[in-house]
């Protein structure tokens, strides 16, 4: 039995009906239900959430960063270091994205590479 209110299922009948402010509109709410996860520390279903909205739109900044936060938290620091590099080709000065980058590398035990991308934020935003 097909469960029509799986988010997979919305988003499909909604593009195939091409009612794309409907499927905009859906995709705000499932970045909330993520944003609401993370909050509830139910990580694993967050990243559920993100990879739905990123299915639809994979350079999505805030489903991006939710799901690097996601990650962050189960510790996933190489998963995150590919999902900051996403972010870095959308916007190679995104200060966020650099910390990231720097602090999941501190935590694999690369000291070196990640002063690497704290100077590059310091030289983009000197007080960040």
């Amino acid at each position: 039995m097909i469960d029509l209110l799986d988010p997979t299922n919305v988003i499909t009948r909604m593009f195939n009906g091409e009612n794309y402010d409907q499927l905009y509109n859906y995709c705000k709410d499932l970045q909330n239900i993520s944003l609401s996860l993370i909050y509830l520390k139910n990580y694993e279903e967050t990243l559920v959430y993100c990879d739905k909205v990123l299915e639809i739109k994979p350079s999505d900044t805030y489903a991006l960063k939710n799901k690097i936060f996601a990650l962050e938290n189960l510790k996933k620091y190489d998963d995150v270091l590919k999902l900051c590099e996403k972010l870095l080709l959308i916007d190679s000065k995104d200060t966020w994205a650099l910390n990231t980058m720097g602090i999941s590398l501190n935590q694999l035990d690369r000291h070196k590479d990640a002063i690497q991308y704290y100077d590059t934020t310091l030289v983009i935003d000197p007080n960040d």
